[in-house]
C-alpha cells in the first residue's frame, strides 16, 4: 500500500475569474493596475515526486489566451521545466491585453498583423549547465499604426533625459546637438568605440535586441555563485532601459523592456548607429558623470576624439560599475596592478574580432596615469571594496557575441 500510495498522482481542475480588477501595490507598478478581464483554468497533476501544469490550462488576460506547461519537481536537486507556444494570434491581442498602469510607454499602441510567441525554458539544480532557454516573438506583416503614449522614434532626435536613482532624479540634461557636451559617433575615437562594445556587447551591429544564448550563460553563472553576478543585457537593452524605463523597478520592468527593445529592433524604428551615439552619450562614467566626453575628460582633461586604445580599455572597464570608480587606481592616479589581465583579455578580444590589429595590440599599456578632476577623489582604496571590484571585472559581458 505504501509503494501504492507512492506513485498516487491526484489531478485537480480549478476555474477562477475577475472582472474589473484594480491592484495598488509599488512592488508591481506606482500607478493603479487595471485588470478589465482576468479569468483561467487549472488542471493540476499533482504526485509526491512532481507537479504538473497541463497544457490544457489557460490564462486570459484581458482577451489574451495562453496555454502555459509547467513541471516541477521540488525535491533536491530541484527542476522544473516550463513551456509556452502561441502561434499566428492577431498582435493588437498582445497591445490590447496589456494592463492598464502597468506598461505605461505602450498603452493605447495600435499595430497590425500577427504575431507568434515559443518560449523553452528548463532547469535542474543539479546540472545547472544544462539550462534551457528560447524565447522567440515573432511578427507576420507587423506594423506599428500608432505608438502608445510614448513615441519610439524618440531617440532620434534631441530630447531631454533624466537619470534617476532609487526611483528619484538625480540630473536631467539634453541629449543632441544642442548640448555643448554630445557628442556625435563619428567624433568619438574609434578604441572607445570598439572598446566598451567589446565589454558590453560585442554583437551589438549584428543581433536583432536580443542574444538569448547571452542570457542563458548569465542565468548559469549566478545560479552556480547564487548571487546576480552577470547580466546579459545587450546594448540595445540598457538603451531602453536608461531612457524608457529608468525610474521604477518593478517585477514587469523587463517584460516592457523587452517588448520595447523587439518593436524597436524589428521594426528599425531606429538605426544601430544611432542607438549608440546615444547609449555612449547617456552611459554613467561616474557619480553624476554621464556620457563618454564626460568621462573622457573626468578621467583624461580631454575630449571622447582624442583617447588613445590603452585610455579607452580603462573606461570601457568602468562602464559596468562607475560608482566604484576609485578602486581602479591608486592613489598617484596609475591602474591597479590587477588590470593588466584585464586589459590582456579585452585585447585578445578586440583582435580577434577585427576592432583592432596586432600593431594597435602591441602599443597597449596600463603604464599611464589619469590626469583629470577624478584625481582629486583618489586616495588609500579600501582593500576589501578593491577585491570586490576585482571580482566583478572579471565577469564582464564578453561572450556577448554569440
Amino acid at each position: 500500500e505504501e509503494g501504492e500510495a507512492a506513485d498516487t498522482t491526484f489531478r485537480l481542475i480549478s476555474r477562477a475569474g475577475v472582472s474589473g480588477l484594480l491592484i495598488s501595490q509599488p512592488m508591481i507598478s506606482n500607478r493603479l493596475v487595471r485588470f478589465t478581464q482576468l479569468k483561467g483554468e487549472l488542471d493540476l497533476n499533482i504526485s509526491p515526486s512532481q507537479l504538473e501544469v497541463d497544457s490544457s490550462s489557460y490564462a486570459l488576460i484581458n482577451g489574451l489566451k495562453v496555454n502555459p506547461y509547467l513541471n516541477v519537481t521540488p525535491s533536491k536537486p530541484f527542476k522544473v521545466k516550463l513551456e509556452v507556444h502561441k502561434r499566428h494570434f492577431p498582435a493588437q491581442q498582445l497591445f490590447d491585453a496589456l494592463p492598464a498602469g502597468l506598461f505605461s510607454n505602450l498603452e493605447g499602441m495600435v499595430v497590425e498583423g500577427n504575431l507568434s510567441y515559443d518560449l523553452s525554458f528548463s532547469l535542474d539544480m543539479g546540472k545547472p549547465d544544462s539550462l534551457v532557454f528560447d524565447s522567440d516573438l515573432r511578427g507576420e506583416k507587423f506594423r506599428i499604426k500608432k505608438y502608445g503614449s510614448t513615441p519610439l522614434t524618440l531617440i532620434n532626435g534631441s530630447f531631454m533625459h533624466t537619470v534617476y536613482e532609487y526611483g528619484r532624479p538625480v540630473r536631467t540634461f539634453l541629449v543632441g546637438e544642442g548640448n555643448p557636451g554630445y557628442i556625435p559617433l563619428n567624433q568619438i575615437s574609434p578604441f572607445l568605440q570598439s572598446a566598451i562594445m567589446t565589454s558590453e556587447d560585442g554583437a551589438f551591429y549584428y543581433h536583432g535586441g536580443f542574444l538569448p544564448d547571452a542570457f542563458r550563460d548569465a542565468m548559469i553563472t549566478n545560479i552556480k555563485e547564487k548571487r546576480f553576478a552577470r547580466g546579459g543585457s545587450t546594448i540595445s537593452m540598457q538603451l531602453v532601459k536608461n531612457v524608457f524605463l529608468s525610474r521604477n523597478k518593478t517585477v514587469t520592468r523587463k517584460l516592457e523592456e523587452a517588448l520595447i527593445v523587439w518593436l524597436i529592433e524589428r521594426q528599425r524604428l531606429s538605426s544601430k548607429a544611432r542607438m549608440y551615439e546615444v547609449y555612449l552619450n547617456i552611459i554613467e562614467m561616474a557619480p553624476m558623470m554621464y556620457g563618454v566626453q564626460e568621462g573622457a575628460h573626468f578621467y583624461f582633461a580631454k575630449d571622447a576624439s582624442r583617447l588613445n586604445l590603452s585610455e579607452s580599455i580603462l573606461l570601457a572597464s568602468l562602464v559596468p560599475h562607475p560608482k566604484w570608480f576609485k578602486y581602479s587606481f591608486n592613489a598617484d592616479g596609475s591602474p591597479k596592478e590587477w588590470l593588466n589581465d584585464y586589459y590582456h583579455l579585452m585585447v585578445t578580444k578586440m583582435v580577434s574580432k577585427g576592432f583592432i590589429t596586432e600593431t594597435d595590440a602591441l602599443g597597449v599599456t596600463t603604464d599611464f596615469k589619469i590626469t583629470g578632476p577624478a584625481l582629486k577623489f583618489l586616495s588609500p582604496n579600501d582593500t576589501i571594496a578593491a577585491d570586490s571590484l576585482k571580482k566583478e571585472i572579471f565577469n564582464p559581458n564578453l561572450t556577448l557575441d554569440k
